[in-house]
């Protein structure tokens, strides 16, 4: 293979990263362009695509699209490598558990010093807001760009979706902001149910006290498999 052929698949497997994987688009628009003026002037461009990554490089001029590509090579390099937003693909995953557990540990204090109708359902309370609001971005474009880097979790969880309900809730394509809860939903929902603490209380009531709720987060945090 060529020298040039090298830059060019290399080149080619930093974009492909890229989409996978790119943060929400504001942020990723004013690290590039700056804040202000210029930064939200390639964020409007960009969503006017109905944020088409590709079609938005294509129609960029030869100075930006080098920007582009030059913030891309910082962030990406190699994809597999190295980089800012770099993730480990034997590591895939983590950052969907991650994220439910910080939801847990984030939440749970709200329910301190309350009774609780049983353990089996104590998941739901603690993701009720969520599910009600149908959202936790609040935002279109950032639920994509979350589901984007939970992309295998994503398909574990539609497996998950037919083999426990027998259909799909939500398409993540059509709403990715609902899709988004109803996986950290379930997630929660697993990585309670796992737990020796809410095991003990399962089928009866609770009071849920300080000792109670950091004796369940300690677990939770021990755990590392949701599906």
């Amino acid at each position: 293979m060529t020298e040039n052929m090298n830059v060019a698949v290399q080149a080619i497997r930093n974009f492909v990263y890229f989409t996978r994987n790119y943060p929400t688009p504001k942020d990723m628009c004013e690290d590039i362009w700056g804040k202000g003026v210029d930064g939200n002037h390639f964020y409007s461009k960009l969503s006017g695509y109905d944020f088409d990554m590709c079609r938005f490089f294509l129609e960029l001029s030869l100075d930006n699209q080098t920007k582009f590509a030059e913030w891309i090579i910082k962030n990406y390099d190699c994809g597999w490598n190295k980089g800012k937003y770099h993730e480990n693909p034997q590591n895939e995953g983590r950052d969907f558990v991650d994220y439910c557990k910080s939801h847990i540990s984030d939440k749970i204090l709200d329910f301190v010093g309350k009774r609780q109708y049983c353990g089996a359902d104590f998941a739901y309370e603690l993701t009720q807001e969520e599910n009600v609001n149908g959202t936790l971005t609040f935002s279109r474009d950032a639920a994509v760009s979350q589901l984007c880097k939970w992309w295998y979790d994503c398909a574990e969880y539609w497996k998950y979706e037919a083999d426990n309900f027998g259909e799909h809730g939500h398409n993540p394509f059509d709403e990715p902001e609902a899709y988004m809860v109803c996986m950290v939903v379930e997630g929660c929902a697993s990585l309670l149910g796992q737990t020796d603490a809410l095991q003990e209380v399962w089928n009866e009531g609770f009071d849920l006290t300080d000792e109670l709720a950091d004796k369940i987060i300690e677990q939770v945090n021990d755990i590392n498999e949701i599906w």
